[in-house]
């Protein structure tokens, strides 16, 4: 078997994976796991709490995964669960996750708005044109391949 991965595209995924490597650098800094990094990144992004389904929607990730984050960051104090619709929760922080959040999270906020603004507006919007773009028809491309399994 041969494998073939077009230069280009290999350079794109090397920067995909660097980006979330800097994410799990981040979440070990503070001392938690990635997906509690994005749970607690959401409400802190809400600003008023947020539920388990979007925070897995948002992120690709299972609604179990956010689930097992979610109940470990209740355990040790910084969220609170609600229940709302159905079996829906909402996810709110506790005085602790509020403060663990300004300390940690919001910076992070932070340094990807300076980040995204280095860019220039014109800039800004080529990149997410370009990156629906490719995701449009990557999920174009993935489509018949999943739809088999």
């Amino acid at each position: 078997m041969e494998f073939y991965q077009d230069r280009a595209f290999k350079a794109f995924d090397y920067i995909y994976k660097r980006m979330d490597d800097l994410y799990h650098a981040i979440s070990l800094k503070i001392g938690i796991s990635d997906a509690a990094f994005l749970v607690l990144y959401s409400i802190a992004e809400s600003g008023t709490g947020c539920q388990q389904k979007d925070i897995a929607y948002q992120y690709a990730i299972s609604r179990q995964t956010v689930n097992s984050a979610s109940k470990k960051l209740e355990e040790n104090g910084f969220i609170q669960l609600t229940p709302g619709k159905g079996r829906n929760m909402l996810l709110t922080f506790t005085e602790k996750g509020k403060e663990f959040a300004e300390k940690n999270i919001l910076p992070v906020i932070d340094m990807e708005n300076n980040a995204f603004n280095t860019l220039t507006e014109i800039e800004q919007k080529e990149l997410l044109r370009l990156a629906e773009k490719y995701m449009t028809a990557f999920t174009k491309e993935t489509k018949q391949f999943l739809s088999q399994i």
